[in-house]
């Protein structure tokens, strides 16, 4: 079911790109560059969970996307106009990114405000350094809800 709704979520994102039309052998952007989706991950979560980002990139292959991986700390540390002109689209996948770096939400900000998509996925952001549940999700007011409900649960 999980894998359906991703491949589901990666279609229509791909399709509602009005700018980068599919095409046969993979992405075109207009100025001929060779474009790819992102999958973005936290290198700490691999340890405990590497099969979650072997089931995304899975999904993937499966269905001809090209994509490339990037530690999550590495993204924000690359300059958001150069990545986006080849990168139209980030999935943000549950389980592997839990913990972002505190400047992500501006960096996720800047990549949407320059016409860059971004999937996020159940989880990603929920928890601060140490592993504690954080108050509010890094992504919240991106996403527009907080969805953190731990200290609601009783």
């Amino acid at each position: 079911m999980k894998r359906s709704c991703l491949v589901i979520v990666v279609l229509a994102i791909l399709l509602t790109m009005q700018a980068t039309p599919v095409v046969a052998k993979g992405l075109a952007v207009p100025n001929g560059q060779a474009t790819k989706v992102l999958l973005v991950y936290n290198p700490v979560y691999l340890q405990t969970a590497p099969h979650i980002l072997a089931a995304y990139e899975s999904v993937l292959q499966e269905e001809g996307v090209p994509f490339e991986r990037m530690d999550v700390f590495q993204l924000v540390a690359a300059n958001v106009d150069n990545l986006v002109k080849t990168v139209p689209v980030m999935i943000l996948p549950d389980g592997v990114l839990q913990h972002v770096p505190a400047r992500f939400n501006e960096w996720i900000k800047q990549y949407l405000s320059r016409g860059g998509n971004v999937a996020i996925s159940y989880d990603v952001g929920i928890k601060a350094e140490d592993g504690f549940y954080l108050d509010q999700s890094a992504l919240a007011d991106i996403v527009g809800i907080n969805y953190i409900t731990y200290k609601t649960m009783g």
